[in-house]
């Protein structure tokens, strides 16, 4: 079922890709002398590129992978060791993504509606429910 259909709206994982930018504009990138992130060049976060994140964050979430990190849902052919084939380890993530875009998005992720940071409110949790409850998820 796509994300849009489980409640997740368009604007509001707009509204998430917005922050994230922000976030990673004002307060990653600017104290780097390299406007590089994971390695590579920084860009925008899209829409689609966050509904692909959060979709690879639940497909983690769900079924996790002993041994290798995030990268053992990136990998692009089956593991070996000691030359042998471990069968179906391939990751599912890199049909959606690079593994250093994800690890950008990730870096990067910040659910923060500005407006409810700007009036001195301290408490993370209740700006993210503040975020939900307005754009009505």
């Amino acid at each position: 079922m796509p994300l849009q259909e489980a409640g997740l709206s368009y604007a509001f994982v707009a509204m998430l890709a917005a922050s994230s930018n922000d976030y990673a504009r004002k307060h990653i990138l600017r104290d780097i002398r390299n406007p590089r992130m994971n390695g590579h060049a920084w860009s925008n976060i899209t829409t689609q590129e966050m509904y692909h994140f959060l979709g690879i964050m639940l497909g983690i979430s769900l079924s996790p992978v002993d041994s290798g990190g995030y990268e053992a849902y990136f990998r692009t052919k089956n593991k070996t060791i000691l030359d042998m084939e471990i069968p179906d380890s391939v990751g599912f993530a890199s049909k959606y993504m690079k593994l250093f875009r994800f690890k950008q998005i990730r870096s990067a992720f910040h659910p923060e509606d500005k407006s409810v940071a700007s009036i001195g409110e301290q408490d993370k949790c209740y700006q993210l429910r503040h975020v939900i409850n307005t754009f009505n998820c």
